[in-house]
């Protein structure tokens, strides 16, 4: 893999997992005539040069490293198991491209290889910004509701924490459900039995009890709005890892409705307690809970074929409102979706160029990431994918292209603190007449027209896309396009061939591009909707 991240060092190729399964799947795949070689690139807050298609492996280096250098990194062609083909690259694009072969998977040598100390150990930013989510207004627009939303997310956490720390004693300073008279409404399966004294369980003693079963489970409470002085509904996201061999990765959304008991009634430290909580899951009304969790359990093709180089993602949560019978057959190929409310890193650029060739829609900018992802050596850390990321591309008053990603943030990252990291304002490796921002922004509930493609945001054949897909809308006249300032329609772009890696501390450290053949059309072109 290509690495992306924010170090003083160019990309370098091989941050990745080892895995008896990858190998004998690259040894199976090597036979297959392509000239892609199996892999993705991954990308770590390096310099990047772009071009018109995305190779499977790009060897970068620092200018300081001299051909010889350069040599030894490339390296020979690798004897047992796959090999990989590796790309140069030239200023000339006219200029013959010479081809050399590159390791791939072959155990503690290619791993020592590839093994960058300095690098490795890079990991701490000298200049940080931070995102306090609670005192977002757009997410957390009343006091009532962000004192709640924010005492509930803490007294989750203490029952997560207790659990990573081998801690069993809650602070029942902070626990914010009532002991006596708590009724729970949820579709949710419940197994924990209410403990003496209580009338029912809460939902903090069924998220303990979960907790001992599945893998880095987590919720987060996304928004919160107050419906009355003692009504208060709440925003949330749950993901969880499922233990399979694959480590498949959930994540449901849902609303509680929250009644807070009356000011006579409050705790110790005179704070109002829940008496009552109703859930609802997202998209559960044609489709049982059980259901929902296990659409998400199968393995997905691309993890598997990609096996060893990233963690299973964790993908944006969507509900289908309509989707073809026989795409392609009886109609246009097109998908609705609605997504629900929620926090993303939104990172933009203005493309001075205004030309497709530059490719600047293609990766993610530098000035997006946070911190720097340790994937390999004795303190390598945990991360979690995130895959699609969302790309737009919109016309400022001069003209301008702006180009924004719309990054899914997973829930173990927004859980674990109210304080999110961003990057430093002043990125060195974008020019300043980009205007380089980075920010997190909370997005309402939205409807999205999709139509598959295999290419990339800036490819010409996007432009016939888009108009098919909006005729496609016009056509049916079942839902209207959302329109702009201006009276144009919003287009948007799916990346599902890129994976944005969040540690739960640091933020977004790296983002991994997998390659996938275009006929299968992996990714796909949106059209905003106006939503109901």
């Amino acid at each position: 893999m290509d690495v992306q991240r924010n170090s003083q060092r160019s990309a370098c190729w091989g941050y990745h997992r080892y895995s008896a399964g990858a190998v004998m799947l690259a040894a199976v795949l090597s036979v297959l005539p392509t000239s892609h070689g199996f892999g993705s690139i991954a990308q770590r807050g390096a310099t990047r040069s772009h071009s018109h298609s995305r190779p499977s492996l790009v060897l970068r280096m620092d200018e300081s490293e001299d051909s010889s250098s350069a040599s030894a990194k490339a390296g020979s062609t690798s004897t047992g198991g796959s090999t990989a083909v590796a790309e140069e690259e030239y200023e000339d694009d006219d200029a013959p491209v010479d081809v050399v072969g590159a390791k791939f998977f072959g155990g503690s040598a290619v791993k020592e290889e590839l093994f960058d100390s300095q690098e490795e150990e890079a990991a701490a930013l000298t200049e940080t910004r931070t995102f306090d989510r609670f005192e977002d207004v757009a997410a957390f627009p009343d006091p009532l509701a962000r004192t709640v939303a924010e005492r509930l997310q803490r007294s989750i956490q203490t029952i997560i924490r207790n659990k990573n720390t081998n801690n069993n004693n809650n602070d029942d300073e902070d626990m914010i459900y009532a002991k006596t008279g708590f009724k729970w409404e949820t579709p949710l399966i419940v197994t924990k039995k209410a403990s003496s004294g209580s009338s029912a369980v809460t939902p903090l003693e069924e998220l303990e009890h979960a907790n001992q079963f599945y893998n880095q489970l987590s919720l987060a409470i996304v928004a919160a709005k107050s419906l009355s002085s003692d009504q208060v509904r709440v925003k949330w996201e749950l993901g969880l890892v499922w233990p399979n061999p694959w480590e498949s990765r959930l994540v449901l959304t849902g609303a509680s409705t929250i009644t807070l008991s009356s000011s006579s009634s409050s705790d110790q430290n005179n704070q109002q307690q829940i008496v009552s909580q109703v859930d609802l899951v997202d998209g559960n009304e044609g489709l049982s809970f059980v259901g929902k969790m296990t659409e998400q359990v199968w393995p997905r093709f691309w993890d598997l074929y990609h096996v060893g180089m990233t963690p299973s993602a964790e993908e944006r949560p969507t509900r289908i409102l309509s989707k073809p019978i026989l795409p392609g057959l009886l109609g246009p190929d097109v998908t609705v979706h609605e997504l629900p409310p929620r926090l993303v890193l939104r990172p933009t650029i203005l493309d001075v160029t205004n030309d497709r060739d530059t490719r600047c829609a293609q990766i993610i900018p530098n000035h997006a990431f946070s911190c720097l992802i340790k994937t390999m050596g004795p303190k390598k850390e945990t991360y979690i994918p995130t895959t699609p990321i969302e790309v737009s591309i919109q016309k400022d008053s001069n003209g301008q292209n702006v180009v924004s990603w719309n990054i899914h943030l997973p829930a173990e990252f927004l859980a674990s603190h109210s304080i999110l990291p961003l990057a430093p304002v002043n990125d060195p490796e974008t020019a300043a007449e980009q205007k380089p921002k980075t920010d997190y922004v909370f997005t309402n509930k939205r409807w999205v027209a999709t139509m598959p493609y295999g290419g990339q945001a800036q490819d010409e054949e996007v432009a016939d896309i888009r108009q098919s897909l909006y005729n496609a809308i016009l056509k049916e006249g079942k839902y209207k396009p959302k329109l702009d300032a201006n009276g144009r329609p919003q287009f948007v772009f799916w990346q599902y061939d890129t994976k944005a890696c969040f540690t739960a501390d640091g933020g977004l450290g790296m983002a991994v591009y997998e390659w996938r053949p275009e006929f299968v059309k992996s990714n796909a072109i949106g059209l905003e909707l106006e939503c109901q």
